[in-house]
């Protein structure tokens, strides 16, 4: 081979070299910002979990007073049929 071509060889491992170091450093900033967004959403996704919590606390609370309101109008609606008499 001339020597004129291992300049041109050099010239292209280089060449090579740079692109896999511009795809490297690309793709750490890609894993970076998919990193971050998993925290992110880990984080939103136990939020929702202290959410949905508490709003199944609140239909358990809602459901209950419901069954006492049900069980008071029963009772009313008993003790006025006793005071009309029968029908």
């Amino acid at each position: 081979m001339p020597d004129n071509s291992q300049p041109d060889r050099l010239d292209r491992v280089e060449a090579v070299i740079f692109d896999l170091t511009k795809r490297h450093e690309a793709l750490t900033e890609r894993h970076e910002a998919l990193t971050m967004n998993l925290e992110l959403t880990s984080r939103d996704i136990q939020d929702l979990r202290a959410n949905v919590a508490e709003l199944n606390a609140a239909v358990r609370q809602d459901a209950e007073n419901i069954r006492a309101l049900a069980c008071i109008a029963e009772i009313r609606e008993r003790r006025l049929s006793g005071l009309e008499g029968p029908r």
